[in-house]
This record gives structure tokens, C-alpha cells and sequence, in this order.
């Protein structure tokens, strides 16, 4: 065979195998979501929620299809028991004081997903119920303001859809005996384990102070998967804007930056900010309130 025919032959070959791939992968989701909705009462929301997309997420989750049906129905039997939260995408307490919780929106980073960030010096309020409300709207607001991209390829090992995930940068600065909640610790890092599976990219932890250390260790990594802790990285204060940079592109990391900087000042009482949204963020999105 002629080096030119041998190459089509292979091309020819390996469109078919990624073919047959994504085929595969389709007919596994299509089925996932068949099985997992058996004996539950939905509405039109939580169908909708059962994107190819989501639906990715629980497949690669697990090998047994059988173990990826428990997985869904158990988030289904979540989203149904926070639909009110889900729906609406508001903070009580923050519409009750702004000043309630600090976790906000800013902007993408280089690939175009996601960044958020919040200080521990700023939230008035530390109620892990409220916390908990706060970050479930957070997280869906982010996900609407950041749809899927329309021509992403399949993944060529799977034949599944690429995953929209975000980078959570969590400012240390202030953090106390008033933040070692286990109640709360637990709570966010569920919400990110199950709730919100796969859709952690990163989680930068910024001036880590003299005792967190330990709070770490004993406290928050106990309830950590090992995909979790994979996924941490500690940032100095010293270094956070070149790690920014690399991260996130110039414009946003002097947002960031600046935002850190404002922490620190010896006002930062008197500091405001948008509900849920930071920096360029509060000009772009006007359409959630």
C-alpha cells in the first residue's frame, strides 16, 4: 500500500473509532439519565439541569453504571430539596445586609472558566446554613453566566463533553477561632464534592496564616477526597501576583490583587461590595439582581 493510501486508511480508521466513541458515550448518558429519573418527581427545572454536560460529569464519576444512578439520584433528591435556593439564586441574609457574606464572581481565567474569591476578613455573617445558601446561589449563578461553549470537542478518552470548571480563591487574611466552624467546613466542601461534583478546577489558598496550618490538617482535609486535596494549592501574599498572572491573565489578577490589598487596609470596615459579584463583574451583569 502507497504511504499516501496507508495514511487515509488510518485517518479513515480513527474517525470511525472516535465515532464509535462518541456513540458509546452518548448511549451511556442517554441511559444514565433514563435510570436515574425512575420513581422521582421532577420538574421541568430539574430536567433541564440533565444536560449532556452534567450527565458527563456522573459518567466518568464511576466504571458501573449501576453506581453512577446512585450518584444522580442522589443529586436529583438534592436539587429538589433546595429548588427554592437553586431557582431564585438569592441570599437572604445578604438582601437583609450586603455586607452578610464576601464570595463573589470576578471574571475568567486564561482558558475562560470561572474565578471567584472571597476574604475571611469581610462576611458579617458566619451562620453555616446561611454560608451554605449563599454558595449553592453563588455556584449557580456562575454556571449561568458561563454556559457551555458550543463547539468544544468530545474528549478523545472518552467520548464525553468537557466540563466547565472554576478556580476558588479564598483569602486567609483574618482568619480566627470565629471561622473554625467543622459544621460549615463540611458543608462547603460537600457542596463541592457531591452537589457541585467535578466542577472544581483549582482552590488557591492566599496568605495561609499562623494556625491555619493545623485547622487544615485536623479539621477541613479529614473531609477532603484525595481528588479534593489534589486540586489545593497554597499562594503567599508575596507571591500572589505572579501566580495570579499565570492564572488568570493581567486584568484580572490586578483585580484580585487589588481586592486583597483592600483586605488588608486599616478601613476595610468600610469597605462595600456587590452581592455575589466582584470587580468588572458588577458593571457585566446586570440581569441578576
Amino acid at each position: 500500500m502507497a504511504e499516501g493510501d496507508q495514511f487515509l486508511a488510518e485517518s479513515a480508521k480513527s474517525d470511525q473509532g472516535d465515532q464509535f466513541l462518541a456513540e458509546s458515550a452518548k448511549s451511556d448518558r442517554d441511559t444514565l439519565k433514563f435510570a436515574a429519573c425512575i420513581g422521582l418527581e421532577l420538574t421541568g427545572h430539574e430536567e433541564a439541569w440533565l444536560t449532556d454536560e452534567v450527565l458527563s460529569i456522573y459518567c466518568r464519576a464511576r466504571e458501573s453504571q449501576e453506581e453512577r444512578i446512585e450518584l444522580m439520584r442522589g443529586a436529583l433528591q438534592w436539587r429538589t430539596e433546595n429548588r427554592e435556593a437553586i431557582v431564585s439564586k438569592t441570599c437572604p441574609t445578604c438582601d437583609a445586609d450586603p455586607l452578610s457574606h464576601d464570595a463573589r464572581l470576578f471574571g475568567a481565567d486564561v482558558d475562560g472558566d470561572p474565578v471567584m474569591m472571597n476574604c475571611f476578613q469581610l462576611p458579617r455573617d458566619l451562620t453555616p446554613e446561611h454560608l451554605t445558601r449563599h454558595m449553592i446561589c453563588l455556584f449557580e449563578r456562575t454556571l449561568q453566566e458561563f454556559p457551555p461553549k458550543q463547539n468544544d470537542a468530545l474528549d478523545p478518552q472518552d467520548g464525553h463533553l468537557r466540563i466547565r470548571k472554576w478556580t476558588w480563591v479564598i483569602d486567609l487574611y483574618g482568619f480566627g477561632v470565629r471561622h473554625m466552624s467543622p459544621k460549615t467546613t463540611y458543608q462547603l466542601i460537600t457542596l463541592l464534592q457531591t452537589a457541585y461534583r467535578g466542577r472544581l478546577k483549582r482552590c488557591l489558598l492566599l496568605d495561609s496564616p499562623m494556625g491555619f496550618e493545623t485547622f487544615y490538617e485536623n479539621v477541613a482535609k479529614p473531609f477532603m477526597k484525595p481528588a479534593t486535596t489534589a486540586l489545593i494549592d497554597f499562594v503567599s501574599y508575596a507571591d500572589a501576583s505572579t501566580r495570579f498572572r499565570e492564572l488568570f491573565g493581567d486584568s484580572l489578577a490586578d483585580e484580585l490583587v487589588r481586592e486583597a490589598a483592600e483586605n488588608r487596609e486599616d478601613e476595610w470596615e468600610k469597605k462595600t461590595w456587590t452581592t455575589f459579584y466582584g470587580g468588572p463583574q458588577e458593571l457585566k451583569l446586570p440581569g441578576l439582581s
